[in-house]
Formats: C-alpha cells, structure tokens, sequence
C-alpha cells in the first residue's frame, strides 16, 4: 500500500513538473524571435568628414548608428544638431565611407598595400594620433 501511495506522488511530481517546465518554456522568447540590434558604425567623422582611425575621440549612439567622432569638438557640435540634421549628417558620412571603403578596395586589388597608404593620405589620417581635425586648436 506504501509502495502504491509512493508510486502515485512520484508521478503526479513528475508530471507537474513536466508540465510546469512546458509552461515555463513557451513563456520564455525564442533566441531567434528577438531582435538583435546590430549598430552600423560610422568612421567617417559628421563634422569634418575625416575618416577615423581607432575609437576615435568618442562615439555617440543615434538609432541603429555607432557614430565615431575625430576629435573632442566634434561631439558637441554634433550633439547642437537636431535630430533630421543628425541623420542628415549620418547619411552623408556614411555615403563617404563607402566610397572610401571601395576606392580602397580597389587600390589594394590593384596596388597591394600602396593602395592602402594612399588611402590614408586622402582621408586625412596622420600616422600618430588618427585624424587631423581641422577644429582642433
């Protein structure tokens, strides 16, 4: 009589707790129901349209955007904008960078790594400390 009483809690346990692990996995989202976020970064500073080198002197979050910016006068500046100018800027930064991006690639098809210094020479970059700014005093 023991051994059935026993038997019986075992498995009203057992099927409350499958049951409650059920429930408690369609409550849950699914991994590849959320959304993943994935920022498009912006190396082409909005102010001075000089490519950015590195992380740059600070970077600001505007939607989807990562926006890098060459120097600690930029943000500012960039931050008196208002939002449409902001996106505005954005749109022409990124425009540049793809130019940029693909006037690289075929310099390096074509040049091997010439392609890539010159490259740097035309974006404004100095060897030391990343982009010449021309706001910097």
């Amino acid at each position: 009589m023991i051994k059935k009483a026993f038997s019986w809690v075992v498995a009203v346990l057992l099927i409350g707790g499958a049951a409650y692990g059920v429930a408690q996995a369609k409550t849950k989202a699914h991994p590849k129901s959320k959304a993943i976020h994935k920022l498009v970064l912006v190396r082409v500073c909005p102010i001075t349209d000089q490519w950015v080198k590195g992380k740059g002197a600070g970077s600001e979050v505007v939607g989807k955007y990562k926006v890098l910016f060459c120097c600690k006068s930029c943000p500012p500046m960039f931050n008196k904008l208002s939002q449409k100018q902001k996106y505005q800027k954005i749109a022409m930064a990124l425009k540049k960078q793809h130019m940029m991006m693909m006037k690289m690639k075929g310099m390096k098809s074509m040049k091997g790594m010439k392609g890539m210094k010159n490259m740097k020479n035309m974006s404004g970059m100095s060897k030391g400390s990343g982009a010449m700014c021309p706001m910097k005093s």
